[in-house]
Parts: structure tokens; sequence; C-alpha cells
């Protein structure tokens, strides 16, 4: 065979001199079409090949993959940045100051409250501007009340890890209608409302993989644990949070009171 870009002759299906395929098709409108996707979104086929089987067979899914059949799936990290990159699309971040800005309120005056204020003014900036960030950071506490709860099956902790960034990444696709219809909702009753089945999903799609991960033989207290995953890890999360929530604001009025004083 010869190479159409170097005229090498070879037998493969790329040339050992160039690299080029050995399949070179003419142009088609398909073909333009499916290169300009490919260099403008970096996704392969692996994206919609683990999306799908995400949704549909999630916890064979992670065992084939934890059991090293990796080839045809996009690795874990990677597939929750894009997911979660096309969330902030459909993300209202208004509400979501507006939601934060509510649950930040301060009472009282004089001029430690107006630093704490001014501090939480930056710190409702900085989530919004980094909610990567903060899905990111949930993980490892998925991971390691996990890791607890299912400490009888012999899963390591970094197999926990990627089981989770698998697993919030199948939520943020179901969750993706919900964020698009309370990106376009104005009323607070009605984003809140969607809320709740929005949780409901989120938590259901968590004890889908779980009880079809580890099959345990009582299915109900393996629905139950993996609940209490969600659950606990989220609520540590949020705990270890606001304590360097705490902290930061203790440390922005030392330094900066003491500045403006």
């Amino acid at each position: 065979m010869e190479c159409k870009n170097c005229s090498s002759e070879f037998q493969g299906n790329y040339c050992p001199e160039c690299g080029q395929k050995a399949s070179v098709k003419r142009f088609s409108t398909k073909i333009v079409f499916n290169e300009l996707i490919d260099k403008i979104i970096p996704l392969d086929k692996g994206v919609l090949f683990t999306a799908r089987h995400l949704l549909t067979r999630p916890g064979a899914m992670l065992r084939e993959y934890l059991a090293g059949k990796r080839a045809f799936y996009t690795k874990p990290l990677q597939f929750l940045l894009i997911l979660v990159a096309i969330s902030l699309v459909f993300f209202s971040q208004e509400q979501f100051l507006q939601g934060m800005e509510a649950g930040m309120t301060q009472t009282g005056g004089g001029t430690q409250q107006e630093q704490v204020a001014e501090f939480q003014k930056k710190l409702r900036e900085f989530i919004s501007s980094n909610l990567t960030l903060l899905i990111l950071g949930m993980i490892p506490f998925l991971a390691l009340t996990g890791r607890w709860f299912y400490k009888k099956h012999d899963i390591n902790y970094a197999e926990h890890f990627i089981m989770n960034c698998y697993l919030m990444a199948g939520c943020t696709i179901i969750s993706l209608p919900f964020t698009a219809v309370m990106k376009f909702m104005n009323n607070g009753a009605y984003n809140y409302a969607i809320t709740i089945p929005f949780f409901l999903c989120y938590l259901g799609y968590f004890m889908v993989v779980h009880l079809g991960f580890f099959r345990e033989k009582n299915r109900i207290w393996n629905a139950i644990k993996a609940a209490l995953t969600f659950i606990v890890g989220y609520v540590i999360y949020i705990l270890a949070t606001g304590i360097l929530g705490v902290i930061a604001v203790f440390v922005y009025i030392l330094l900066f009171g003491k500045a403006g004083g």
C-alpha cells in the first residue's frame, strides 16, 4: 500500500513514516463537519459512549472500568470536567449569587460587620466563578464515606474516588434539564419547587449506581448505605468548607481590619 501523503510503501492502518491513516477518504460534508466539531469541541467518541453507559448500565460500566476494561471510556476526571463545563452553560450565576446572599445575611452594624459583609461578597464571587472546584471538592469526601460504608468490599480509596468522579458526571447529566429550567425561571418559589425533585433524582441515581455496582444480597440495606454515603459525605463536606470559611473570615478581619483601622 502506498501512503497518499509521503508515497511510502507500507502495510497496516497507519504509515510508519509520517503517521497518516491508510484509509484517506474523499472529502464530504459529513467529514468536514466531523473534523470541525473535533477541533472546536475536544470530544471523542468515548465521551458519548461513556455517557450512554453511565445512564443505561452505570453499575456494570464501573465494574468493567475498575476491572481494566478502559479503552472505550473517557477518563473519569476528564469526563467530569467536560460535563461540568457543559452544565455551566445552563447555569444561572445571578440566581446562585442571590441564593448565597440570602443565606449570608448579617444583622447589626459596626466596622466588624462591614468587614464580614465585604468578605462574604468576595467569597460569593469567588465561589460563583469557581464552581468546578466546588464540585470536585466534594469527591474526596464521597470517596471517604463510600470507603467506610462499603469497607467489606475490596475497593480501595482511589477506586472509590474514580467511581465518584463518574457518579458526579452522571448526576450532572441528569441535572441538566433541572438546571436549564431554573435558569429561565425568576420566581424563587418555582426554583425551590424544582430543587426538591432535582435532589431526589440526584440521590436516586446515586442509589441505583451503588445497587448495580456492589450487588449486595440485602438490596434495601445496600440502598440505605448508598444514601448515607451521599448524605454523610455531603454533610462532612459542608462542615469542612464552613469551618474553612469561618477561619477565612477571622483571618480576613485580622489582616484587613487592622489595615483599615
